[in-house]
């Protein structure tokens, strides 16, 4: 049985008749026992704990219904924390999801970078030795590697004089070595400007 059952287990009690005094007391008594530490004042305002009852006996239904009340409210509070801690742990969860969303989606892009960059480095491997040679090949691919490793890292201006470079190399070269390696500069250009 958890805090909520036992709780209401005794606001249900609160409406079981009692007929002596004794039964009345006894039974604020275990409340007290039982909620005391956790219910601030749990006994203020009750007309067992008045001074000077002037000869009138003390109303005990009536400091049950007090209680009952005060235990209602208890009962309240602790379902609402409860729901409080639900919708924290369902909003921390949406979080997780949405930094594992992130996390793949970062990790998509990067995958494609190397997928399209292994691509171009390919293409110019394709490009006739007469329009490149081996050597320029070379340095095309570790200019292209630098574009990807400073876009990588946020290097952006560093990206954008690369990219230049690359460019300019490349206008002397012909169309053939121009078109292997456009698409994958407009990638990277794009990328800049996000």
């Amino acid at each position: 049985m958890g805090k909520i059952d036992t709780l209401q287990k005794y606001i249900d009690a609160c409406d079981i008749k009692r007929r002596s005094e004794v039964e009345k007391k006894q039974f604020l008594y275990e409340i007290f026992g039982v909620y005391e530490n956790e219910i601030g004042n749990i006994r203020s305002e009750l007309d067992m704990y008045r001074w000077g009852h002037e000869g009138k006996p003390v109303d005990y239904d009536g400091d049950i219904i007090k209680i009952k009340a005060k235990l209602i409210n208890y009962k309240d509070n602790l379902e609402l924390e409860e729901q409080r801690r639900k919708d924290e742990l369902e909003l921390a969860k949406l979080k997780q999801n949405n930094i594992n969303l992130s996390a793949n989606a970062n990790n998509s892009n990067n995958v494609n970078i190397n997928i399209m960059l292994n691509q171009v480095m390919e293409s110019i491997e394709q490009i006739s030795d007469e329009i490149l040679t081996k050597d320029e090949k070379d340095d095309l691919e570790d200019k292209l590697s630098g574009i990807d490793s400073a876009v990588k890292n946020n290097k952006n201006e560093k990206a954008k004089e690369k990219i230049v470079g690359v460019l300019k190399f490349l206008a002397d070269k012909g169309a053939d070595a121009l078109i292997a390696v456009l698409p994958y500069l407009g990638q990277m250009a794009g990328r800049l400007l996000k």
